[in-house]
């Protein structure tokens, strides 16, 4: 075998022997000699590329991109099999063989791979084998038979820049056409334009020019009769629909609507409302039907049907020492307010207190308070270290509207926690209930020495009310637990909208004004 294949190469070789310097340089020695193997691996490599482009590859997925594929892969691997023939010390029969063997087997095999793996990518698909016309065309019939509007007129758009190359394909970017006529109308039906929007030009004005369009088209493609005359007669309702346009809703006398609440603070704001027909409340409205102005701009919302008030849980510091022995019936009857006026999902908790040692716990559920362990015979009064237990409890609630009640007549003379005088520590009870989400309502009990004034100061997110007005206590208590039902809740951004902003709700022809309240409750 070597007898007949080194002669082979010396001869294809012999071309270069005037390439060889005088000095006899090993180097240009050693390529002329192996001028023979370069040859046989460049027709290798050529040979792989004719195989692959008109044997193995002719059905391929997408042809433009596997022939570009095929030649980059001969090419390089080529280049890279001539690099390795220079400079590789072994050239032995097998070297050379296996390596012009090895070169297009290798060539075929990673054109082939690769080409399969980059004709799935959408990006190479658009560039070098994009659908053809007739492919396209049914897509666009999908798209627009399943509801996808944009992407069928996208489809179509695109089909009809095409070129045809076929009379069969000629007839399928008709067929686009057609498709794009039929999605144009569709986009263009004044119904589907919002009432208020009616009217305007600039609503109006881009359905009108789709349907101009769509008459064009149907005269560049010589489309059906039947089909350019869906067209007019969509003109033609759009054109009514536009010359008369619809008020957002006909105001309704009967209609009204009630703002029940309006709150902002710096972590939420929302409106609580609810509307009548008449004295019927309707509960069944939907979020379109509400729209929301502050300042005279539209305000966007979140949109909640509620059943009922948001659930409490609200604890009871109450004084058991032997000062509100004068209004021990005033505090045993707000306990029993307290009981009756809770919704069903409310929890309450009690602090009773004396002295500092003498404060018991029951912690927030849904039983409720027993009035009748308060009978004033505790010696001292811890105030502000029950306040402080207290607000401990009201950790373990489980809903986000916590509340305390301090039923005491604000005398403190056995505290231990805090620092300072009554109103210093009046003072730091409402930053730490602030800290805490915790809001304090407190009730002055009748007593020989009331202090008025570190209860008004210990008051957070609520105020301070005398206990001789149990009308007013009884309100408060009514208006903590709520009983409201059937109502709706729009949440907004308090960093959207002011917590001074001047607003209007309209919901079914029915308008109303307010503000927010800053002192919800």
């Amino acid at each position: 075998m070597n007898k007949l294949f080194y002669p082979l190469l010396d001869i294809v070789g012999g071309a270069m022997e005037e390439w060889e310097p005088e000095d006899g340089n090993a180097w240009m020695r050693k390529l002329r000699r192996r001028m023979g193997w370069f040859l046989f691996l460049i027709l290798a490599g050529m040979g792989a590329g004719l195989a692959g482009k008109f044997g193995l590859f002719v059905e391929a997925r997408c042809p433009r991109l596997q022939d570009t594929v095929l030649y980059a892969v001969a090419g390089g691997a080529t280049l890279l099999a001539l690099l390795w023939a220079a400079w590789t010390r072994n050239d032995s029969l097998a070297a050379v063989a296996g390596s012009i063997v090895f070169l297009p087997v290798g060539i075929l095999f990673v054109a082939s791979w690769a080409g399969g793996l980059l004709s799935t990518w959408p990006p190479l698909q658009s560039v070098y084998c994009p659908p053809r016309i007739c492919e396209q065309a049914q897509s666009v019939r999908s798209y627009r038979e399943s509801g996808k509007l944009d992407a069928a007129e996208e489809a179509a758009r695109e089909c009809v820049r095409r070129n045809p190359l076929t009379q069969a394909e000629e007839n399928c970017r008709k067929q686009c056409a057609e498709e794009l006529v039929r999605v144009l109308i569709e986009k263009s039906d004044p119904n589907s334009l919002p009432p208020w929007e009616r009217g305007r030009e600039q609503a109006c004005g881009g359905a009108s020019n789709r349907l101009k369009e769509a008459l064009e088209l149907c005269d560049d493609y010589g489309l059906s009769e039947d089909l350019k005359q869906r067209v007019q007669e969509r003109q033609r309702r759009l054109d009514e629909a536009c010359a008369t346009p619809t008020p957002y809703v006909s105001p309704t006398p009967t209609v009204r609507a009630e703002v029940l609440r309006a709150r902002h603070t710096e972590k939420e704001a929302f409106i609580d409302v609810r509307v009548f027909r008449g004295n019927q409340s309707l509960q069944n409205l939907k979020e379109e039907e509400f729209r929301l102005f502050c300042e005279g701009k539209p305000v966007r919302f979140e949109f909640e049907v509620r059943a009922s008030d948001d659930p409490v849980c609200l604890i009871a510091v109450v004084d058991n020492s032997g000062s509100i022995r004068p209004g021990l019936a005033q505090i045993q009857e707000a306990i029993r307010k307290l009981n009756e006026f809770r919704k069903p999902m409310d929890k309450l908790g009690m602090v009773v207190f004396a002295r500092h040692d003498q404060i018991s716990v029951r912690e927030p559920s849904e039983a409720p308070l027993p009035a009748d362990k308060i009978d004033g015979k505790g010696a001292l009064t811890a105030l502000w270290d029950a306040t402080l237990v207290g607000l401990k409890t009201a950790q373990s609630c489980p809903y986000p509207n916590r509340y305390l009640i301090l039923l005491t007549d604000g005398r403190d003379n056995d505290s231990q926690e805090l620092k300072g005088d009554n109103r210093a520590r009046a003072q730091e009870i409402a930053r730490r209930a602030a800290e805490q989400g915790v809001s304090i309502c407190t009730v002055g009990v009748a007593s020989k020495d009331l202090e008025e004034d570190p209860l008004r100061l210990a008051a957070h997110g609520c105020n301070y009310y005398p206990a001789e007005n149990f009308d007013q206590v009884a309100n408060l208590f009514q208006d903590i637990f709520g009983s409201i039902r059937d109502f709706y809740r729009l949440r907004v951004e308090p960093s959207v909208v002011p917590p001074d902003s001047k607003c209007t709700l309209q919901v079914l022809g029915a308008e109303v004004s307010f503000g927010f309240s800053q002192d919800y409750r």
